[in-house]
């Protein structure tokens, strides 16, 4: 097969017909055939291999209803981490699902989680406070 193992070895006189076995399945594979369709055998040695692809499924990461990205990769590929969403007043927590280092042989679909950014909210209040207290000296100077 296609990993180098043999899936049958035989003898045959030139001439004779050629029955290939069957291409065993595999996880996360199509099978396309054998890359040589011989019928008869010819007056040498043959070997055949058999020919599949690596299937594709694609990662969908969702940030609320919408698509925030999607990423295709083959069965059995490294997954690469994607940067976050972004979204005003709330801080990225990481995903809802699994992301596993390596490709299943399914779609995934993961969304973003979200809490609310107690940081900015503070940073906001802090900038908030600082205008009405010059606000408030000023208005003190000028009176």
């Amino acid at each position: 097969d296609d990993n180098g193992i043999i899936l049958k070895r035989v003898a045959l006189e030139p001439g004779a017909a050629v029955v290939a076995p069957t291409i065993p399945e595999r996880t996360g594979t199509t099978i396309i055939g054998w890359d040589n369709n011989i019928t008869t055998m010819p007056n040498r040695d043959v070997t055949v291999k058999a020919v599949r692809v690596y299937n594709e499924y694609t990662i969908t990461y969702m940030n609320g209803d919408k698509v925030y990205k999607q990423e295709t990769y083959h069965y059995g590929d490294k997954i690469q981490p994607v940067d976050p969403p972004t979204k005003w007043f709330k801080a990225f927590e990481g995903w809802d699902g699994e992301i596993p280092e390596t490709m299943p042989d399914f779609d995934i679909e993961v969304n973003a989680v979200w809490s609310n950014n107690t940081n900015f909210v503070k940073a906001i209040s802090a900038i908030f406070t600082a205008i009405i207290n010059f606000i408030t000296v000023l208005i003190g100077r000028l009176a």
